[in-house]
């Protein structure tokens, strides 16, 4: 009997971040994010690393913010931009 090695719960909730900001960069959906601090963001997910997420506004209004994943709340896509 085989079974599947066990994903540790930070690895999996790493996983699922992953491909999750991996497909709204893929497929340039709006989003939005609010921060802990009740502060909202919209734009577009340009790009993440480990600490943080780059939104750009697709409008241009606005500069490119990069965002610490700590000071992150919540995020959805379907924001209005």
């Amino acid at each position: 009997m085989t079974s599947k090695p066990e994903t540790t719960g930070k690895k999996a909730a790493q996983s699922l971040q992953d491909s999750f900001f991996e497909k709204l960069i893929n497929d340039r959906a709006p989003l939005s994010c609010f921060l802990v601090n009740g502060v909202r963001l919209s734009g577009t997910l340009q790009a993440v690393d480990q600490y943080t997420i780059l939104i750009t506004n697709p409008r241009g209004g606005s500069a490119p913010q990069l965002v610490n994943k700590s000071a992150i709340s919540t995020v959805y896509p379907g924001g209005r931009n």
